[in-house]
């Protein structure tokens, strides 16, 4: 059965395969709509349940993680599972620690698009329909553990063509020594039988499985009166903020060290908030999974929490974007929250001192700004 979603840019008409999908969502309980700004494509799904554009409980993203987990195969052996960055960061992570917590062996890291000073880079990949298309991946801090990895898991939030994991299923096949499997894992794939056995075709050598929540076909037709420009502050390129190179050379899974410090230096706990009061926790771009974490910590201890993240990513607001909220970043770039909800008190969880400091958004909100980098609080 057909369902036709209007948005501003034109039209999204669905067809859901339900054998092919969990019985746990449907498209509408993980996907609203909205329009990019950008003229390379013009429709956007947007994830309900990431964290991202949307504000989400972490009890419902963690369910997602192990919803996706329980459908994965792994080969004996290492496995390394990569997320595709912005949307997808957490995502991947969250997947990852599933798999880690059922006892696998597991390497995380993720695309970026931060420039790291003195770190190696294995290789990057292009994606076309992005405003913002180059994708790096830099050497794991345990290099060995990647190149000895018998399964590749790749993830995204959602799969239109396949043509950017692609890319990246094709590099690690000649980085890795022995890869036997690759995983293509997904909240949505938009992938026909036929694509699926062409990806197959053009990975010799490995078996390639999907995994996904949410399976179907899907046509766009654009409104013929509607056109969209990027944001002439829109950055495109790699941008050289100072990040943390440990979150993109792979991901530990003990979270004992998951600390935070205010802006004075002092470590950041949640006694020192009210229960009393409503919170947002917000990620920073790619920087999603420590932040979560925090706001799962904030939720098991009974706060009333939701979690989202920042983008770079330029979306028209109306449809399923209510409100946007635009603010500087360093060399005056622009960055943007969707959807913020104004009557929470929103915690901003930075990686680095040098990003609250760019950061325009926390000088024009009431909010609680924390930073990961001890080293760099001043």
């Amino acid at each position: 059965m057909e369902k036709i979603v209007e948005i501003q840019s034109g039209s999204l008409t669905f067809t859901v395969n339900h054998q092919l999908s969990s019985k746990q969502y449907t498209l509408f309980d993980l996907l609203t709509f909205g329009s990019r700004q950008n003229p390379k494509r013009g429709f956007l799904f947007i994830s309900k349940v990431l964290g991202k554009h949307i504000p989400c409980q972490p009890s419902v993203m963690s369910c997602v993680y192990a919803a996706l987990a329980e459908q994965i195969q792994l080969e004996a052996g290492p496995c390394v599972l990569v997320g595709l960055a912005e949307t997808a960061t957490g995502l991947g992570a969250g997947v990852a620690e599933t798999l880690f917590q059922l006892g696998h062996d597991v390497l995380y890291t993720h695309t970026t698009r931060y420039h790291l000073a003195n770190t190696p880079i294995i290789f990057s990949i292009d994606e076309s329909h992005s405003h913002a298309p180059v994708h790096i991946i830099y050497q794991p801090t345990n290099p060995f553990q990647l190149k000895q990895a018998q399964t590749a898991i790749l993830v995204d939030d959602e799969i239109t063509t396949g043509n950017t994991l692609l890319q990246l299923a094709e590099h690690l096949i000649d980085y890795t020594e022995g890869l036997k499997k690759i995983v293509w894992v997904s909240l949505v794939s938009w992938l026909s039988e036929q694509r699926k056995s062409e990806i197959q075709q053009q990975l010799p050598g490995v078996k390639v499985e999907f995994v996904c929540l949410v399976a179907g076909h899907f046509q766009f037709t654009p409104r013929s009166m509607h056109s969209s420009q990027l944001p002439a502050k829109t950055q495109l390129s790699i941008s050289s903020q100072a990040v943390l190179a440990d979150i993109r050379t792979g991901i530990d899974f003990n979270h004992s060290n998951n600390h935070f410090y205010t802006i004075t230096g002092e470590r950041f706990t949640i006694e020192s908030l009210a229960k009393t009061d409503q919170y947002t926790v917000l990620g920073y771009g790619e920087f999603l999974y420590q932040p979560y974490k925090l706001a799962e910590e904030m939720e098991k201890a009974g706060f009333d929490v939701l979690f989202q993240s920042t983008t770079r990513s330029p979306i028209l607001e109306g449809d399923g974007i209510l409100h946007k909220e635009v603010f500087s970043i360093e060399n005056n770039y622009e960055n943007y929250i969707y959807n913020r909800p104004k009557e929470r008190i929103t915690i901003i969880a930075y990686e680095t001192y040098a990003q609250y400091q760019h950061c325009g958004l926390a000088q024009k909100i009431n909010c609680i700004p924390i930073i990961k980098d001890a080293t760099e609080v001043r």
